[in-house]
Formats: C-alpha cells, structure tokens, sequence
C-alpha cells in the first residue's frame, strides 16, 4: 500500500538572494507538491509560523549559524518530525550524527573552496558576527573535523587560512561525504564536485526554475524615473558590486540621466557605501532601496534598462534569470556557469572591461529609451484616432 511521504526541510537559510531566495521558493513548491500527494512537510526554521506555507509544520530552532548547536539540532527536529522518510540540507550544513533516513545535500555552490579568498577573513568575520560567535565556529569545525577524522578523512589547510575557510571546507567536506545525494543547481558546480570530491557519485543537477514569480508588476518607487540600470543581489566581494559603480560611472559621461538602483539586504545603510560613490562621483545619482517585495522588484527588472550582473563567480544566477523571465534585459559576465541557461538571452560582457560593460550600458539604456519614445508616440496616436 502507498504511504504518503513525509520530509524534513531545513528552512533555516534566509534572505533576498542566492541560497536563501532558493531556499524560501523550494519550501512553497515541496509544500504545494506534497500536499497534492497528501503527504507532510516539516520546516526547520529561526522564523515564525506566518512565514511558512500555511500547510507547514514548524520546527523552530534557537540555535546560531556557525555553530555546532546548528549541526546537532537535527537530532531534536527528527525526534519531533518522528514520521519523515527523508532530510533535505540547503548548502553544506548537514547532521553530524547518522541517521536511518536518506539526507540530500542541496549544493548552491563550491567557489569559496576554489578561490579561499572569498571566506572571511578572521577581522571580517568578527565584524559580521562577533568574537563569540567566532569561537563557535571554531568549536563546530573542531567537531566536523572528528567526524571527518572517526571516516578516515585528514584535511590540510593552508597555513594562513582563516577560520571561516577551515569551517567552510570542514562542512563542505562533511557535507558531501555525509549526504546520501547531492543536488545542485548547475553543470558547472557539479563538475567542481565531482574534482573537488571524486568519490562522490551521485549528484544530480537541477537548475533553479522561475515559477516562483507571477510576474504581477507592482509599483514602482516614486523616486526612480527613467533611465535606471538595476543591481540586485548582495555585496560580498564575488558578486563584483564596485565594477557595476565603476562601469555606472563612466556610461554617465554619455548618458548624465542615468541612475543606479541597487536591491539586497546589503544596500540599506548608505554610509558604508560612500565611499565607493563619491570615488566615482555618482552619490547622488545612486538609489539604495534595501530590500524589497517580490511585485515591486518584478517591476524594477520589468523597468530597468538593463540589470547588471558583473560577478566573477556564481552558482547559478537566479537574478539574471528572473530579469529576462519578467521580460527585463540582462548585461551578464561572460563565465562558464552563466553560459548554461542564458545564451542568446542575455549581453554577455568580460567583468574587467569596464569600458565594455559602460557600453553595453549605454547601447541598452538608449534602446529602452527608444523603447518608451515609441510606446508613447503610439499611445498617443491611439487616443487620437
């Protein structure tokens, strides 16, 4: 006889960009996909009960990320999701004990093990999170390393990484030997895998889908007018975030009506971000919304002239993907991993090129204008006819 499946998704990543955008439109799909098969879905999850689909248990959970409370709290959400059949892991974070249930690791991406330059450094970390938190991560690595250590695993690690890189490359290792399967959004992250780890042999490769967004327009801010180019995502320093200023600065010489919208959690507090504008001198024409619903940044992307996308490592994309999906214009690096989905789509442009990426811009804001000149003049002849 069939039984309905009943699985436990760990929900505890969140925010407006990669993983955690992914991780919020998977819950509401798993949600919607086993309700229709009338099975149960469990969330682990730091929010509240009215963040989640209304259909999905709870399983709230206190703990810190970085730490090895965050590790061994599995433990306790299988004891109260006593009926899962299955652990879904979002990223490396991944049970340190075993289980007698399959656990997938969902893989968003690797590249912080392929350029280490891109953890944090000790300072960095501290200034995000604190010395007390610091000393938790410490603590969560020194017990995925026994794991490692109890299944014949010996990491080395370069002499001046930081902490962050030892926990990153612990649990990413951990991960990937503890997982009974891989999941990941790209060709070009499970090809990294596959060196980085060659005894793993099942990994599944399944790009992020679109429908998510309905593709309902919202309103846009009062204070973006046309011509706007578009930034969306976070500013760690993969995402490339001063090449898009730098670039912005200089298509303002041709085109001085241009402005600048930047979307994320990271573009909130402009006094961090001063810096970087008066550099280039495009303060004022800079506009900082934080971030936002998905009707309102549907709108952006439908309005912008182009987003652009200048980040010299990616696991998938999901921005550019969701500009073009809308019906917006992408100007994209020109890496492997963007090559997969958006060919023929997207302006593909070499990141390092400012002048190349300045004129992409300009070529996409005077089409746009060009755009609006013509759905204008032929409003007008319709309402004169």
């Amino acid at each position: 006889m069939y039984k309905p499946l009943s699985i436990l998704y760990d929900a505890r990543i969140t925010g407006q960009d990669g993983i955690g955008r992914c991780t919020e439109f998977l819950l509401k799909a798993m949600d919607n996909l086993l309700q229709e098969s009338h099975g149960r879905l469990y969330a682990l999850s730091r929010s509240s009960k009215k963040s989640l689909p209304a259909r999905t248990d709870l399983i709230s959970d206190s703990t810190k990320s970085y730490t090895k409370s965050e590790l061994t709290f599995f433990t306790e959400a299988l004891k109260q999701a006593g009926e899962a059949q299955a652990l879904i892991c979002m990223d490396y974070r991944v049970p340190l004990s075993e289980f007698n249930i399959p656990v997938i690791a969902v893989i968003h991406d690797v590249f912080r093990l392929t350029d280490p330059s891109l953890c944090y450094s000790d300072n960095q970390f501290i200034e995000c999170y604190g010395v007390e938190r610091l000393q938790d991560m410490i603590g969560a690595t020194q017990a995925l390393d026994g794991r490692l250590r109890e299944s014949g695993f010996e990491l080395n690690f370069r002499n001046e990484a930081s902490h962050h890189e030892r926990y990153y490359t612990t649990a990413l290792t951990w991960a990937t030997h503890r997982a009974d399967y891989i999941v990941t959004c790209s060709k070009a992250v499970a090809a990294d895998i596959g060196k980085l780890f060659p005894q793993k042999r099942k990994i599944a490769v399944v790009p992020w889908g679109l429908d998510h967004l309905a593709r309902d327009l919202g309103e846009r801010p009062g204070n973006i007018h046309h011509p706007f180019i578009l930034y969306v995502g976070q500013n760690r320093p993969h995402k490339n975030f001063p090449a898009v200023v730098e670039a912005f600065a200089s298509a303002r010489k041709v085109q001085p009506n241009l402005s600048l919208v930047c979307v994320g959690r990271n573009f909130e507090n402009r006094n961090t971000l001063s810096p970087l504008f008066n550099q280039h001198r495009v303060s004022d024409s800079v506009h900082l919304l934080g971030a936002v619903n998905d009707p309102v940044l549907c709108k952006l992307y439908h309005d912008a002239a182009a987003l652009v996308h200048l980040s010299t490592q990616e696991g998938f994309g999901l921005t550019p993907h969701e500009a073009l999906y809308v019906g917006g214009q992408a100007i994209v690096s020109d890496i492997p991993v963007l090559h997969e989905n958006l060919d023929g789509v997207a302006e593909f442009v070499d990141p390092s090129d400012i002048d190349a990426v300045a004129r992409k811009i300009n070529i996409g804001a005077t089409l746009f204008e060009n755009y609006l000149k013509s759905a204008a003049i032929n409003r007008t002849m319709f309402q004169t006819v």
